[in-house]
Order: C-alpha cells, then sequence, then structure tokens
C-alpha cells in the first residue's frame, strides 16, 4: 500500500476554519473498480482531517486487490465515536459499499455515534435555483469558481487502474491521485453552499434595517448571512423581495395603506348588514332590522379597517387582514412604536421573511 500526505493550501485552510465544522470532522472518498462490493474492489481512499498543524489530506493505495484490508485499516484508524463524516453522494455508495467490505473481512465497523453531512443530499434541493442540469461534485465545483485538471470521471479510472496493476507506471499514480485528490478537496470548496440550507432555516442576523417613509414606503432589513454565499441570489414572493451577496442580504416588502378586511372564522354566528358592509355577531344584530340584515356568508363576514400594514406569509402576527376572502397572503398592522430600538419584532420578522422567501 502506498501512502501519500499533503496540507492543503493557506486560502483553502482559512475557508475550512471558518466553515463552523465539528472539531472532529472527516471528508472522505473513495475509488473503486465497480459498484457492486462483490466484484469489485477498493483502491484508493482519500481523507481530509483537522491536525495540531493544520488540515491535511491522507491518501492510501492499494498497490494490489490484496491491499484492500489495508485501506479499511487505514480508514478506522481516523474515525473516532465523535468524527463527522463530510462526503458526496455517501450516504448512497461510500458508506454502504464501505459497510460491505468491513463486513466481507470480518472487521469491527469504524462509523461514529453522530450523523455526518452528504454534501449532495445538502445541495440537490437547491439544483433548480442555482441553475444546475445536474448536480454532480463536478458541476458545484464550478459554480464555486474551481475547476478541476482532473478531466477523468471516477468509472474512465478504472481501466486506468488496471493498466496500473500491469505496468506500475508512475503517470497513471499520479492521474490516479490527482482524480481522488480533486474529490477530496473540492467538497471543501463547495462548503460555502452549506449556506443555502442554513437560509432556508431562518438563520441569519438583522443587523440594521430602515422604516418606511412617504419618500419611499418599504421597509428594508439588512441581514448578516451565515457564512458567504458563492454566487448571487435574488429571490422574489409577491411582494417581498431579497437580494443576497456574499455574507450580506437585503430583504424589502412594501408599506401597504389603506382599507383591508378581518374575516370572522365562524361565520354561521354573523350577520351581514349590506348597506354597511360589514359583519355583526348575532348577539348585536338581533337588535338589527331584519330587512338589513341576513346571515354571512364565509367571503363577506368580515369587519373593514383602514390602516399601515405590513405583508404575512403565515400566521406571524394576528389578527391577520385581507384584501379578500381566500387570499394567500395576509396583513398585520404596522405601528411605528413596535419598530422602535430595542424591540423584538425587527429580527423577528426578518426571519419570517427569510424564511418565507427560502422555502418557497
Amino acid at each position: 500500500m502506498l501512502t501519500e500526505q499533503m496540507k492543503l493550501p493557506e486560502p483553502l485552510q482559512r475557508s475550512l476554519d471558518l466553515a463552523g465544522l465539528p472539531e472532529h470532522t472527516l471528508f472522505f472518498d473513495i475509488e473503486t473498480t465497480g459498484l457492486d462490493h462483490r466484484r469489485s474492489h477498493l483502491y484508493l481512499l482519500g481523507l481530509l482531517q483537522r491536525l495540531e498543524d493544520g488540515w491535511q489530506l491522507f491518501q492510501y493505495f492499494a498497490e494490489r486487490p490484496s491491499q484492500e484490508e489495508e485501506l479499511l485499516r487505514s480508514f478506522s484508524r481516523h474515525c473516532r465515536p465523535e468524527t463527522c463524516l463530510v462526503h458526496f453522494n455517501g450516504d448512497t455508495f461510500d458508506i454502504p459499499y464501505l459497510r460491505s467490505k468491513y463486513k466481507f473481512y470480518q472487521m469491527k465497523q469504524p462509523w461514529p455515534r453522530q450523523e455526518g453531512i452528504d454534501l449532495y443530499k445538502k445541495v440537490r434541493p437547491f439544483r433548480d435555483l442555482l441553475g444546475l442540469s445536474h448536480c454532480r461534485q463536478r458541476d458545484c465545483e464550478e459554480l464555486c469558481g474551481f475547476h478541476r485538471e482532473d478531466p477523468f470521471s471516477g468509472g474512465e479510472l478504472i481501466a486506468l487502474y488496471r493498466e496500473f496493476l500491469q505496468t506500475a507506471d508512475l503517470g497513471l499514480y499520479q492521474t490516479l491521485l490527482l482524480h481522488n485528490r480533486e474529490d477530496v478537496s473540492g467538497m471543501a470548496r463547495i462548503l460555502p453552499l452549506l449556506t443555502l440550507e442554513r437560509l432556508r432555516q431562518g438563520q441569519g442576523k438583522l443587523h440594521s434595517l430602515s422604516l418606511p417613509s412617504r419618500e419611499d414606503p418599504w421597509l428594508s432589513l439588512h441581514l448578516k448571512l451565515p457564512g458567504s454565499l458563492p454566487i448571487s441570489l435574488d429571490l422574489s414572493l409577491s411582494p417581498a423581495e431579497g437580494h443576497f451577496r456574499g455574507q450580506e442580504g437585503l430583504i424589502r416588502v412594501p408599506l401597504y395603506e389603506g382599507v383591508l378586511k378581518y374575516f370572522y372564522e365562524n361565520y354561521r354566528d354573523y350577520y351581514y348588514l349590506p348597506l354597511e358592509d360589514t359583519a355583526i355577531h348575532k348577539s348585536v344584530g338581533a337588535y338589527v332590522d331584519s330587512r338589513y340584515r341576513r346571515q354571512a356568508k364565509a367571503r363577506d363576514c368580515y369587519q373593514k379597517k383602514e390602516g399601515l400594514y405590513l405583508p404575512q406569509f403565515s400566521d406571524f402576527r394576528a389578527p391577520g387582514f385581507r384584501l379578500e376572502y381566500g387570499d394567500a397572503l395576509s396583513y398585520f398592522a404596522y405601528l411605528p412604536q413596535e419598530w422602535e430600538t430595542g424591540s423584538e419584532m425587527p429580527a423577528a420578522y426578518a426571519r419570517h421573511l427569510l424564511l418565507s422567501l427560502w422555502e418557497q
């Protein structure tokens, strides 16, 4: 078995240190001679781990198929019970493949207690938003500005490894290492895409706001993002709009000025007064001349109120007002005193809008 070790470049070291990863994080990727563990061999294992002197990349290479068991032992040495495994689609292939190999050799399974991070599963929900026709690791890397030297796919390397077994050619060895090395280091390069999931979870800190005015009737909320986005994104959920660049976010919503309706839920308990265009409870409506009232329906069981309002996309604040019955979008009253320094309203509303924009 051949072993290679290298320290990552400083820019990538700093990026990893700022990623907020668990202390014992282990990136890994495997190369095999096929997909079926019963008819193929593990021949290359790449690992990335933080040691005292920084992030180190290890590669274990089987010069012969019979050294497969040695590669498994090497993987076990890097795993701890508290290790967080990071991989790309490893839940589907890498981990089941390794589990089967450990079982075949009757070796102790080294899997950590905590759940790992499958970067493929984290990024795939945002494929359309990112404009990706596929969600391959290479596509994600290019989106983040990294372009590989290695031109091969994992499947294309199988023939190269078989040729290496016949020739022990150093050039083939370096080609195989390069692909695996870029697989492992590439996972570190696409970590900024995890910011997308954090935004969908509503993570983002409000650091300033601009209140609506006569000159600019929009509420503007400025956010510090939980990571740095590798690309700029603009989201819209009428009437809200969000703009996200690097570590900064801006969400804007227009202030609505006018008359809105509050719809009562239990319309059977109300009368509708056509001349006044409002609904009143039957306990009061009983005293109204029956010629000027009728049984309320769901669509006209409301009370109108004029004022200033902000939109909400779920039940953020009660009572909720609407333009018409059945509208998905509702509004809540805008009260300037709730937006003063020290109030919890701005941060809470910013999170509501962030969740709404990213959950659509």
